[in-house]
């Protein structure tokens, strides 16, 4: 969106332009979501896409078919919330190591396997097999592709160590990411732990409801992310001043907050562990310090399940 929005990709024409949400993210540079999705909307302008695949479940994707300046050649994909969309998946089950689903397109219905956590994933793939698509690429072989797709690291990362929980690592840092991350990870436990951050010198607004993201799962430790030149302990008042963060547990050290997660987390439990980026450090008021989530676990004994599938 800031790209978008500062002409960096003014001189590009896109072959396929794909939405898959937008939620409450980078307020403190656009003001509102007015903007942001004003931002967004601008990649799908007739001039600047060839064609497009919009998932009309989103508010945003809903809105965005009916501009008038929406590119001539587009695809709408949706759960069965919207039967009559031109991709539908749905018939989602979630396993021990993945997902599966039943995709129906344009180019036949079919059955998909996915060695990836969450029903966010199959929406993803569903997005990117009609995006290739699209552009000309065998339906049958991105099905068959599919079946080898590895997670992206920090996108629901598996982490595993005998006789401790399964841990996760992902990225979420918005308020949506974390419900949809709990969500996704509820069915494979009967307790989900929750270690999460905001990130300093950025939209406070979104802290509170971030707090009540993050009240889904059983038990929640609240640490820093990147303070940056923030007060880490205003963000913390920040996210306290939602009603649902009463029973956090507050903790500032990240690795620490890690491990007493991790201690306090039944053995057939989930500990999922978001908000920090790729960064390999934390940025607290203009040093930076060595660390990151999978540091933390590896120093713990865990491992990163086996080739990227989850088991």
């Amino acid at each position: 969106s800031h790209g978008l929005h500062q002409g960096r990709v003014a001189g590009l024409i896109f072959d396929v332009a794909v939405l898959t949400n937008i939620t409450q993210d980078h307020l403190d540079y656009h003001g509102d979501m007015a903007n942001y999705f004003a931002a967004k909307a601008a990649l799908f302008d007739k001039d600047k896409a060839r064609s497009a695949v919009i998932n009309i479940d989103d508010e945003y994707g809903a809105r965005l078919i009916n501009m008038p300046t929406l590119c001539d050649h587009y695809l709408t994909l949706s759960s069965k919330k919207n039967i009559s969309a031109d991709v539908v998946f749905h018939k989602v089950v979630a396993t021990a190591d993945g997902m599966k689903a039943e995709l129906q397109t344009p180019w036949g219905t079919e059955d998909v396997y996915l060695p990836l956590l969450g029903e966010f994933n199959v929406a993803n793939l569903a997005a990117a097999v009609t995006a290739l698509a699209v552009t000309g690429e065998d339906f049958g072989n991105l099905l068959i592709k599919a079946e080898t797709l590895q997670p992206v690291a920090g996108r629901m990362a598996l982490y595993t160590k005998p006789g401790a929980c399964k841990a996760v690592i992902d990225f979420a840092h918005t308020p949506d990411a974390i419900g949809v991350a709990i969500k996704s990870l509820a069915p494979l436990s009967k307790s989900l732990s929750l270690v999460f951050g905001c990130g300093g010198d950025r939209d406070r607004t979104k802290r509170a409801p971030m707090a009540s993201a993050a009240s889904l799962a059983d038990n929640v430790w609240l640490t820093d992310d990147n303070p940056r030149t923030e007060s880490a302990e205003q963000i913390f008042n920040d996210v306290s001043d939602s009603p649902d963060a009463s029973d956090f547990t507050y903790m500032h050290d990240r690795a620490a907050a890690i491990t007493a997660a991790i201690e306090a987390t039944p053995e057939d439990g989930v500990l999922l562990i978001t908000g920090k980026g790729h960064e390999n450090y934390q940025d607290i008021m203009g040093v930076k310090h060595n660390y990151s989530d999978e540091a933390v676990l590896l120093s713990l004994g865990y491992q990163r399940a086996g080739g990227g599938y989850a088991s």
